[in-house]
């Protein structure tokens, strides 16, 4: 799913981070952000139910995506 060699080593970083705290809160990187942006569409291509499960945690991504790459949220 990744083909960039930082992509990978984000979302590496990434899984490490949500396994060390399940709670959160967490401060991500754009590229963390990025790949974990990137997995939410791809689940939500191939498994359309589980976008369902948690919307509003989806959009919580979408809008983190978004205001790290300096795009203003509604």
């Amino acid at each position: 799913m990744y083909r960039r060699a930082k992509d990978v080593h984000a979302a590496e970083e990434l899984l490490a981070v949500l396994d060390a705290d399940e709670q959160g809160p967490w401060v991500l990187s754009p590229e963390q952000l990025g790949v974990l942006i990137r997995a939410v569409h791809v689940r939500s291509a191939l498994l359309p139910s589980a976008s369902r499960q948690h919307p509003a945690l989806d959009a919580e991504i979408r809008a983190a995506y978004l205001r790290s790459r300096g795009a203003p949220t509604a």
